[in-house]
């Protein structure tokens, strides 16, 4: 991606200054004047340092916000707004309820990672994809299982390497393997063998992914006349769509044909997410191969960041508790000496659930993200004016001592019961838990999420011991980098991986 810091450092910090500033805070702070500012001051010509110490620090002005002001609503500045954030229970219910064309979702994700620009208007003006995701691909999940845990051993084996027959530890990077595996586990599902191995494929969804997230925090900077010119500099999309096509045309064209075809004879199509692509896809321009294509690398993009983060968390907190690693071992061999590898089997691994969904407790920032398209006002009086962000603080609710006993400490059962069947299982959302936000607009590949990420980690444990370089940060989380709202694993420590020794 060609991203010129000097544009990022010069251009965005003087002309969006001056439009951005005036235009959007000077005007909608007077409509929120009785909401409360943290991390910066309300003033236009001093709010710029607020917007600068968000793109830092976010973590600390919510959490600010949140001692301060905890059953209230407080906003911060960000690029371009104000985002208000909701603290107590009711609020973050309403907000949740709220309808769709009052508190909206697809403009806030739209606004988030600047899908015109990032992803195509074709993606943020007919988004066809996300009902199959909601519907097709959880039906199938149980049909799919042993095709994606196949792919996750395979690629494990392919990317934990060990020097030599000693069995000795192997220090891996996590982030990179858990997206290597995150891809080729998906891509399984989505578009099947052999694709779903082919290195440039799978290099070409990994950039494209890394490219969406950097260059929507960068387009966002600037006012919305000059994100077009922006964009030319640092989106890749015409490439990274050409290369995909070029790796799945002949399995498009096939399948578009066979579509096309009246069928009598019973032919069984594919089960994957490409042949549910094209039998959805409208008819036009949507059925052609670069736009099937370019669908393949919007539901990759869903997929592969949110998945290998948490996967790679999952690893950091295994390493740095390995203690933990032989409670998890027990219960899966034992759920696997019972009922063997399947989806509904998953189900029976409490620890494992819990686990992770500790994980993903410790690890968010905010959540529920919307933009409000009408003027809006909470039942305890809070004005939401048009055109505002309004999202919930749950890395502040999630350590909250009120919801959660003991929050700053990592309970990897917490959500178990005692191990004995917890009912807070990892994708289910509610106003306490809001990693994969609540509601109508909770994460529809959530279900899909779990189910991947037990699995991993299920295998990990069975297959290997994990810690990390002895000395005395072997028990500590490396720590993660924060750009804006977005906690970001620490991309240089190692992971040592052992094969497991009886």
């Amino acid at each position: 991606m060609s991203i010129q810091l000097t544009v990022y450092a010069s251009i965005g910090l003087v002309i969006a200054y001056v439009y951005v500033v005036h235009f959007f805070f000077v005007n909608r702070h007077r409509r929120m004047s009785n909401i409360p500012v943290v991390g910066g001051s309300s003033l236009p010509l001093l709010s710029s340092l607020g917007i600068i110490r968000s793109l830092s620090n976010a973590a600390g002005i919510i959490q600010e916000g949140y001692t301060k002001y905890k059953g209230r609503c407080f906003r911060y500045a960000e690029p371009g707004h104000w985002r208000v954030l909701v603290t107590s229970r009711m609020a973050v219910e309403e907000l949740a309820r709220a309808p769709e064309d009052v508190l909206s979702f697809p403009a806030a994700a739209d606004d988030s990672i600047q899908v015109p620009y990032t992803l195509g208007p074709e993606i943020a003006h007919n988004p066809y994809h996300i009902s199959i995701l909601r519907t097709r691909l959880m039906r199938n999940a149980h049909r799919m299982f042993d095709d994606l845990r196949d792919e996750i051993v395979a690629a494990f084996s392919d990317e934990v390497q060990f020097r030599d027959i000693s069995n000795e530890w192997a220090g891996i990077r996590s982030k990179d393997v858990a997206l290597q595996v995150v891809c080729r586990a998906v891509n399984r599902v989505f578009v099947g063998l052999p694709v779903c191995r082919d290195p440039e494929y799978l290099a070409v969804n990994k950039g494209f992914t890394m490219n969406v997230v950097l260059s929507g925090a960068l387009i966002k900077l600037f006012p919305s006349f000059m994100k077009p010119f922006i964009a030319k500099f640092c989106t890749n999309i015409p490439d990274s769509v050409s290369r995909v096509a070029g790796r799945l045309d002949c399995v498009i064209t096939e399948r578009l044909r066979v579509a096309n075809e009246i069928k009598s004879d019973g032919t069984e199509h594919p089960n994957d997410l490409l042949q549910w692509l094209i039998e959805s896809a409208p008819d036009g321009s949507e059925r052609t191969v670069s736009a099937l294509a370019l669908r393949v690398l919007v539901v990759n993009f869903a997929a592969l960041h949110t998945t290998s983060t948490m996967l790679t968390h999952a690893i950091y907190y295994l390493a740095a508790h390995p203690e933990h690693a032989a409670t998890l071992r027990e219960e899966v061999e034992g759920v696997i000496r019972d009922e063997g590898w399947s989806k509904a089997s998953l189900g029976s691994m409490h620890l494992v659930d819990s686990f992770l969904r500790e994980v993903s407790r410790v690890t968010g920032l905010v959540s529920m993200n919307r933009k409000a398209l009408q003027d809006f006002t909470f039942s305890d009086g809070t004005f939401i004016p048009k055109g505002t962000f309004v999202a919930a603080a749950s890395r502040a609710i999630h350590f909250d001592e009120d919801y959660y006993t003991n929050p700053d400490v990592f309970d990897p059962w917490r959500f178990a019961s005692g191990g004995h069947g917890g009912k807070d299982h990892l994708s289910k959302t509610d106003d306490r838990f809001l990693v994969f936000g609540h509601g109508r607009h909770a994460c529809p590949g959530r279900f899909f999420a779990a189910t991947i990420l037990k699995t991993m980690l299920a295998h990990v444990v069975t297959m290997y011991d994990v810690k990390f370089q002895d000395g005395p940060d072997a028990r500590a989380i490396p720590p993660p980098s924060w750009i804006s709202a977005s906690m970001i694993p620490n991309r240089k420590v190692e992971v040592l991986f052992r094969k497991r020794r009886n």
